[in-house]
């Protein structure tokens, strides 16, 4: 659309936003450690061990037994961008690296391994994101303020990833399953509520200006996410 609809109260939008990104994607962190002890189980197996290795054991345990704290931290951090909205400077994904300030050497791998999951959350939903951006805009200018950065964008996700488990000790054999099913359970919603907040701003008034959100080449957004037995964690580990 191109916003020819009288527009509603924005902040008005922005809370219904936030309610939807936070009851869609509040559940997330708990979702992860079922899968996630399976494939290390199943490596145990291939491995020709009794049982998963004990730290690895020991890591899942703590993260089971801190998973309403985390929960809550992640659902404060998703409806933190809303309601900083549009305070975020903008910066747009998958390009755009996260902050990393000065951190130690060993968190230097946590680091990268979420910005190479802000660039294939960005890449994958690529059309939805470059439209709700551009509605975003619509919306930022009807506050009166500049373009602000996609509360739920890619780069956000993962960042609010590794602000949830920032003080978590993860194996680095631990680490990398976490990362690939936090991303599979994002699949399992994002196309959704993407669909669902650019549909709203849309409805809203907030539509595109003729050009704007519309990619050169359109990614492969729409990819089926893999079967609830399938799982997304691959059991291998190097």
């Amino acid at each position: 659309g191109l916003g020819t609809t009288e527009r509603v109260n924005p902040a008005g939008v922005l809370e219904e936003m936030k309610r939807l990104a936070v009851e869609q994607l509040g559940g997330v962190p708990s979702a992860l450690y079922a899968p996630v002890g399976e494939a290390l189980d199943e490596a145990a197996r291939r491995a020709g061990l009794i049982q998963i290795r004990r730290g690895d054991h020991v890591a899942l345990l703590n993260l089971r037994q801190r998973n309403a704290g985390y929960v809550m931290r992640f659902r404060h951090l998703i409806a933190q961008g809303w309601e900083d909205f549009p305070g975020l400077p903008h910066r747009k994904a998958p390009r755009g690296l996260l902050p990393l300030g000065l951190v130690e050497e060993r968190q230097l791998d946590f680091h990268y391994a979420g910005q190479k999951l802000a660039e294939s959350i960005g890449q994958r939903y690529q059309r939805q994101l470059e439209m709700l951006d551009g509605r975003l805009e619509a919306l930022s200018t009807e506050l009166g303020a500049p373009s602000a950065s996609n509360p739920i964008g890619a780069t956000r996700l993962a960042g609010a990833f590794l602000a949830t488990y920032h003080d978590a000790e993860l194996p680095e054999t631990l680490r990398p399953l976490l990362f690939r099913q936090y991303e599979h359970e994002l699949s399992r919603v994002l196309g959704d509520l993407y669909g669902r907040i650019n549909t709203l701003l849309a409805a809203a008034g907030y539509g595109l200006k003729p050009g704007a959100g519309v990619p050169h080449k359109p990614a492969d957004a729409t990819q089926p996410a893999p079967s609830p037995g399938q799982g997304a964690v691959s059991p291998h580990i190097d």
